[in-house]
């Protein structure tokens, strides 16, 4: 089968961007996956994990006969590449897209750069790993996950994003770009900040007394190990909508403790666990 793309280009060749390219060449979409970044030794493993054909430190090398381009940088910095794309000589015909958290600010950022080719299309595969680094790829990351894709369904480029999304075996929702912010700040920003603040008033507990700790505690904190420099740049780009997602937490936070007060647990938990039986059918 004749692959969907001649030359994927992916910038940053991290965890994310490694499956990306292991996903694109194992199910044969792209005929050439060029790595993308600024560390030679980190893309030559992406190189020998099969997660890229080619790699290079060039950004103009890098746009060179690419008809995709993937920026798998951290949120902060993907306007910031996409600006450097542009210097590197990206042709309007190449359709750009990301796997950012936040879509409102950074759409907003490119499309008002100078120069803009009016081909940057928001995309967010809802998986991941709180692990980093191209060494821990996954080649079925992306299998049954959730993708939202921001833009017109009408537009050309919009379908074929949404068919590179639907190839390595995802379900695609469009929304817009402030609708995927909206969205994402309470189903996957605030649990990460939820399992920050957990870990954080739980530390003489972990310092003192970490063997007791159990798989509950654990299961519930696991996304606190993600890192720093990736989420605080998430975190601050959707700010006023994790900002009112704290509230409301924290608002059922006293709603939970004044059931428990009244001896009213039992259906507030009921309520809760019919909640979670839901999501899995």
């Amino acid at each position: 089968m004749k692959p969907m793309f001649k030359k994927v280009t992916i910038v940053g060749m991290g965890m994310m961007g490694g499956s990306l390219g292991m996903a694109l060449l194992k199910n044969r979409i792209a005929k050439e996956v060029c790595g993308a970044g600024r560390n030679i030794a980190k893309l030559n493993q992406a190189k020998k994990l099969y997660a890229a054909t080619t790699v290079t430190d060039n950004l103009e090398e890098a746009v060179k006969g690419a008809d995709l381009i993937v920026i798998s940088v951290v949120a902060d910095k993907i306007a910031y590449m996409y600006k450097k794309l542009l210097e590197a000589g990206l042709c309007e015909d190449t359709i750009v897209t990301d796997m950012g958290s936040v879509k409102k600010e950074i759409t907003d950022d490119i499309c008002g750069l100078k120069g803009y080719k009016d081909n940057f299309i928001g995309s967010h595969p809802m998986v991941g790993s709180e692990k980093k680094g191209v060494k821990n790829s996954i080649f079925n990351l992306f299998n049954a996950g959730n993708c939202i894709v921001t833009g017109p369904k009408e537009s050309k480029y919009v379908k074929k994003v949404a068919r590179l999304w639907k190839a390595v075996g995802m379900n695609t929702v469009f929304m817009t770009p402030q609708q995927h912010d909206d969205a994402v700040a309470g189903i996957s920003h605030m649990p990460h900040l939820a399992a920050f603040a957990l870990l954080h008033s739980q530390k003489d507990c972990i310092k003192n007394s970490k063997d007791i700790i159990g798989t509950g505690f654990k299961s519930m904190t696991r996304i606190g190990a993600s890192g720093e420099d990736v989420w605080a740049g998430i975190l601050y780009a959707n700010k006023e909508q994790v900002i009112k997602q704290a509230q409301r937490y924290r608002k059922e936070i006293e709603r939970a403790e004044k059931m428990l007060k009244a001896g009213k647990v039992m259906p507030y938990i009921k309520a809760a666990r019919l909640l979670r039986e839901s999501l899995d059918k």
